[in-house]
């Protein structure tokens, strides 16, 4: 294990300096996943920025929780980015798919250079799944061999996966998406 993610409340930031200090002295790079993100503006996310020492964290995640991080949302942010002292090498994104939004969003913050983007295979994730790394990866022109072998994992080991757990985009995620409703409450 090298790098260790921290699921971030917004209001819970005054508990990170002890986190970020025992994990810094164990060796461990720490990213800060800020969950629900596109409950805040762009500025009260610089703003968090400023409360965490960024020299103990390698990336900063946008974590799109309910699913409903759209294309206005992300420029403005990265307009914001640009104003400050902050660089996009250090910012990540974690996209639900609950709108069939994630890959359009993570191909253009991955034009802004930003330094890492989640996927998962087949869109495994809570809910309505993740950014799919296989659609993520067919934007690329080149190792078609790393494709075949991702797709044929995909058939061989995901296929009943995701018909036993039910992952994946439907109608009511798609409502609690567009209404801020929690992916978990829509599970429950």
């Amino acid at each position: 294990i090298d790098l260790v993610r921290i699921a971030l409340n917004y209001e819970d930031v005054g508990l990170l300096p002890k986190i970020l200090n025992q994990l810094n002295s164990m060796g461990y790079d720490v990213a800060i996943n800020l969950m629900k993100a596109t409950l805040f503006s762009p500025g009260q996310i610089i703003k968090l920025f400023d409360k965490i020492d960024l020299k103990k964290i390698k990336y900063f995640y946008i974590a799109d929780s309910y699913g409903n991080c759209r294309m206005n949302f992300l420029k403005a942010l990265c307009k914001s980015i640009k104003k400050s002292k902050y660089e996009f090498s250090n910012i990540g994104f974690h996209a639900h798919d609950n709108l069939k939004l994630a890959k359009k969003n993570a191909l253009f913050l991955k034009n802004q250079n930003i330094g890492m983007i989640d996927t998962s295979v087949f869109g495994m994730g809570r809910g309505a799944g993740n950014l799919k790394l296989e659609d993520f990866i067919q934007e690329k022109k080149k190792n078609n061999a790393q494709k075949k072998m991702i797709f044929n994992f995909i058939q061989k080991n995901f296929l009943s996966l995701k018909n036993e757990y039910k992952w994946g985009p439907n109608k009511y995620y798609k409502y609690a998406a567009e209404n801020f409703i929690h992916p978990t409450y829509v599970q429950r």
